[in-house]
């Protein structure tokens, strides 16, 4: 009784003395610091604290697995290697042949332009042969436009070709021939060294792409002759090369968008999955020695992961863990002002409480990313 009466005394004694004026004066200046180092202690706690809450692995090819074992807690996929995804991708893409479109009433229209030309053809050839020697101007006008025109001199055809009626029909249906054997085979105005393949693909519907060795272009049609109408002589092949040439024009035309679509469905069907991993299943026992497929199923694992639950911004943790050391650090003040005001009211104290606290803090996280994370 005694003793807390002399306390009492004492502590009345202080105010009276103006020890509690003194106190309150300095308060404004005191105040300024302690709630700075509040703050202080509050942002470097936030910062200190770890922000990746899902575990983060260590390993190397050929080592040994350090961590515990790890298990599947859901089901995800083995994504293959980027290099060798991106090597199948462009691999498909190299392997689809470029599209062309077909013109089936092409054949027909030629074939009708060419009858119409071989008619032309030998009837000045005749013309020629009814004209006497006395139209001597006439005859050397039509002959010279008969050179020109068809590519054959009269004079030598003649001879070579007695009867030009039977030699028409023969030329006709040579020429019917080959127009069939072009327009089968396909005839382009593309160059084969400019697709880089000897493969099309050729469009017949909407639908329907229909495969096939490489077609002709307009510059091969002489040497297609050559070897598919071995029985031409030299003054066919000169009036295929002047008045039937000139007529065929290509059936395919080179169709770029639907190229790039039917490549872009190829690269799509590429699957950059090569296995599933069940719910449950390991994935690395510890202390087993890391290889390739190891590292894919961890990969794998890690990237699903991420992609399952999400990767928090940075600045939505800071600030969600700052609100929730304001809270705590609030809590304690509030503690040490009621309970022991000299270390709330001292700064040299509080700032040796708040930095025994921030250790703490410290180490905790410290011990937390050595064995946890």
């Amino acid at each position: 009784m005694n003793s807390s009466g002399s306390n009492l005394t004492s502590f009345g004694s202080f105010f009276k003395g103006g020890g509690g004026v003194k106190l309150a004066q300095r308060l404004p200046r005191s105040a300024r610091v302690r709630w700075f180092m509040i703050c202080f202690f509050m942002v470097v706690t936030a910062m200190i604290l770890p922000k990746d809450f899902v575990p983060e692995y260590s390993y190397e090819l050929g080592k040994a697995w350090v961590a515990p074992e790890l298990r599947a807690d859901f089901d995800f996929a083995i994504y293959k290697p980027a290099a060798q995804y991106e090597e199948e991708r462009r691999l498909a893409l190299s392997s689809v042949p470029p599209v062309f479109v077909l013109d089936s009433t092409l054949q027909q229209h030629v074939w009708i332009a060419a009858a119409a030309a071989i008619e032309r053809c030998f009837t000045d050839n005749v013309s020629y042969e009814q004209l006497d020697g006395s139209n001597i101007d006439e005859r050397a006008e039509l002959r010279r436009r008969i050179q020109n025109r068809y590519g054959i001199d009269p004079e030598l055809t003649a001879a070579a070709h007695p009867n030009l009626l039977a030699w028409k029909v023969e030329f006709a249906n040579r020429t019917d021939a080959f127009i069939k054997q072009v327009y089968d085979a396909g005839l382009t105005d593309t160059a084969k060294n400019a697709l880089n393949t000897d493969l099309i693909y050729v469009r017949k519907s909407e639908t329907r792409l229909v495969q096939k060795a490489l077609a002709l272009s307009t510059s091969e049609l002489l040497d297609f002759l050559n070897s598919s109408q071995q029985g031409t002589d030299a003054a066919e092949r000169r009036m295929m090369e002047a008045f039937i040439f000139p007529i065929m024009k290509p059936n395919l035309r080179y169709d770029d968008p639907a190229t790039k679509v039917e490549r872009e469905r190829a690269v799509g069907l590429v699957s950059s999955v090569v296995d599933m991993v069940g719910k449950g299943e390991t994935i690395i026992s510890k202390g087993e020695r890391v290889n390739e497929m190891h590292d894919r199923k961890i990969s794998s694992y890690l990237l699903a992961r991420d992609e399952r639950y999400g990767i928090t911004p940075y600045w939505v943790t800071f600030s969600g863990q700052l609100v929730m050391v304001g809270i705590v650090t609030m809590l304690l003040i509030l503690f040490i002002r009621n309970n022991r005001p000299r270390l709330f009211f001292s700064p040299r104290k509080l700032a040796l409480v708040l930095l025994v606290f921030l250790m703490m803090v410290s180490v905790i996280t410290l011990v937390l990313k050595l064995t946890v994370f």
